[in-house]
């Protein structure tokens, strides 16, 4: 398809016919939009191309491309301007080359030429996945290995990303964490946009924590419903950390984060209709 699509833009040119491509990166998705031709009289047609890339290294899921604005021009066939895929594999590519807009009527045109913008917006799915490191120590532990000169301490702070969010995990202490009785913890995450797009609420659902229980309690307590971004941050999360009273010595606890949520990529053409 994508080599059709290239031959078609080689023919076009070649007969003096001039294509304005105008491509968006969100990192993840390389998204090109095409208006042929990109200049039209009215009661003419022009035809728009989109194709969205998939350069990440991970797939996409519920993908669609939608032009959801059209200015002064009007859809032929609302159905051939939009585009959906159960899921889009890195390498692979989607495109929607039928979508085709009508430029008003001579009567309907009050000046001799208007620029109008065609938007085009694709939504998707995905996930961001972390793997992080929990550690605990007795007091005992802790005061032996400090006397010794002995102690390794790691960050209380972790940062992780992919090509569209960051999450920034924040203890309230160094690692490893001292487990005393009456001693209460906590580790926060938070979430930003870093992309060119739009990312959509954040609810308890999208925010899973795959633990060990011990002792029958979660390790990790997270207590919120739905959080929306401010600007381009999101309210931290807070949540408790319940250290087990059965720590003897030093213990290690992985915890799995999977941060599942919606983006949305934006990209508009200029179309001139000449009356």
């Amino acid at each position: 398809m994508r080599a059709i699509l290239i031959v078609m833009i080689l023919i076009i040119s070649v007969s003096g016919c001039t294509i304005k491509s105008d491509q968006v990166i969100s990192e993840g998705l390389a998204i090109n939009v095409e208006a042929d031709p990109q200049r039209v009289f009215s009661d003419s047609t022009t035809r728009l191309y989109v194709d969205v890339e998939n350069i990440d290294t991970k797939t996409v899921n519920d993908l669609d491309v939608d032009v959801y604005y059209t200015g002064r021009l009007t859809e032929l066939d609302e159905e051939n301007c939009k585009k959906h895929e159960d899921e889009l594999e890195p390498g692979e590519i989607v495109i929607m080359e039928k979508c085709d807009l009508t430029a008003p009527s001579k009567d309907e045109m009050t000046v001799s030429s208007v620029k109008t913008d065609v938007a085009v917006k694709v939504d998707f799915t995905t996930k961001l996945n972390v793997a992080q490191l929990i550690e605990m120590i007795t007091k005992e532990a802790y005061d032996i290995k400090v006397r010794a000169g002995s102690l390794e301490t790691k960050p209380k702070s972790y940062v992780y990303r992919d090509k569209n969010i960051e999450m920034q995990v924040d203890f309230s202490d160094r690692l490893p964490i001292v487990v005393r009785e009456g001693k209460t913890s906590f580790v926060y995450f938070t979430i930003k946009n870093i992309g060119n797009g739009f990312i959509s609420d954040i609810e308890d659902r999208d925010f899973v924590i795959k633990q060990q229980e011990v002792n029958g309690n979660k390790i990790v307590d997270c207590d919120f419903t739905v959080i929306s971004p401010r600007e381009r941050e999101f309210p931290r999360i807070a949540c408790e950390l319940n250290l087990p009273d059965d720590v003897t010595y030093l213990s290690n606890h992985v915890i799995i984060i999977e941060l599942e949520y919606d983006y949305e990529i934006r990209k508009e053409v200029p179309v001139e209709i000449v009356r």
